[in-house]
Formats: structure tokens, sequence, C-alpha cells
């Protein structure tokens, strides 16, 4: 294989499939840590303007056919605080530690 060609190696191929099995850890994590479901962060992503549905967003997740730009937007969205709700009195997040200071209105 030429420096010029494409194609990935062997090496690369394994690990390109373990960062995705890694990165697909990570997130449910950050979900799981965040309290937010699928269906959550859809809304969240959709607010901010990266449209997508609950199975389109699980199917990304699980395949890790994702960019890195699209990665960087989703972690912002889970470590958001979300914007208070103000037709009621809970206006806590389940993210304490905000990273992103980004709000985003669930």
């Amino acid at each position: 294989m030429g420096k010029d060609s494409k194609e990935k190696s062997k090496v690369e191929k394994e690990l390109d499939k373990q960062a995705a099995i890694e990165i697909k850890r990570h997130i449910k994590a950050e979900m799981a840590m965040a309290g937010l479901t699928y269906k959550d962060l859809a809304k969240r992503m959709n607010k901010l303007g990266r449209p997508i549905s609950e199975q389109s967003l699980r199917n990304k997740v699980s395949k890790g056919s994702h960019r890195t730009t699209w990665y960087w937007d989703l972690m912002k969205i889970i470590r958001s605080k979300p914007a208070p709700d103000l037709t009621t009195d809970d206006s806590e997040s389940p993210v304490t530690d905000n990273q992103f200071p980004t709000e985003i209105e669930n």
C-alpha cells in the first residue's frame, strides 16, 4: 500500500473499530450521568439545530457513524444545563458540573 492509497490498513480498521466501541460507551455513560434518554437528547439536538429523530440518534450512536463535530455538539448538549421551564417549579438540571455553558430548553 503506497502513501497515496486511501484504503485503511488492518491496524487502522481495528483502531477505528475499538474507538467506535469506546465512543459508544462514553456517550451512553454521559447520558446516564445526565439522566437523559435518547428521546430527551433528540429533542435537545433539534432545538440546537441538529435535526435528528430518536431512532436515528440511537442508530448513529450504536453504529458510531458520526463526525467529530457532531460528537462535539452531542457532548455539549448532554452536558448543558437546560433552560428553566417557566411552567413548572422544577428548574433544576440533572447535570450539576456543567463544562459547557450552553442553555437548551427541554
